[in-house]
């Protein structure tokens, strides 16, 4: 049984180029929403210079998602490479190493100052149960942290008042 009525029915049948428009919109519509999907899930880069002269590549977790996720189930990262948490607003940013298999450092910042750190923070033990694990708390506000591979801010010099800025790498177009 159909819910169109004989009439409308009739009414699309005299006119086949409104079923192919409105066919035509759908299929549109159901493509923009797919696209603005996959964009949303792919992930994004920039490229960040400490203190003018050691670069690293970071990838971006700018949505609630993307921040809940963050480094959980990763490869551990390369020479270089980094996540690059952003928040809206400054406040006491709070990590864990929930699903993480490689130890990092932890490094606030507050607009492009480093204001606090926390380094070779170890992947948990197998087995222990999510609520065990520790966290690691900014002693003050921040707005964006970076999570690097362990060592990294000790074999670059980072401390609290290090300056941690996005640039445009020219030669891969990173920004």
């Amino acid at each position: 049984m159909s819910d169109v009525s004989p009439k409308t029915k009739l009414r699309l049948a005299e006119r086949p180029w409104a079923r192919l428009l409105f066919f035509g919109v759908m299929l549109l519509l159901v493509g923009a929403a797919l696209f603005i999907n996959y964009d949303s899930h792919r992930p994004r880069f920039v490229a960040l210079e400490i203190d003018g002269r050691t670069r690293l590549t970071a990838e971006i977790a700018d949505t609630a998602a993307k921040r809940e996720r963050g480094l959980s189930g990763h490869e551990a990262l390369g020479p270089g490479e980094g996540m690059l948490f952003v928040f809206a607003a400054p406040g006491r940013q709070v990590f864990w190493m929930k699903g993480m298999s490689f130890p990092i450092d932890i490094i606030w910042l507050l607009g492009e100052e480093v204001v606090d750190l926390v380094t070779d923070v170890p992947p948990p033990a197998h087995g222990v149960a999510d609520s065990a694990l520790p966290s690691y708390a900014s002693r003050v506000p921040a707005d964006r942290v970076l999570e690097v591979p362990a060592g990294f801010a000790a074999a670059n010099g980072l401390r609290i008042g290090s300056q941690i800025r996005a640039v445009v790498d020219t030669e891969s177009g990173v920004r």
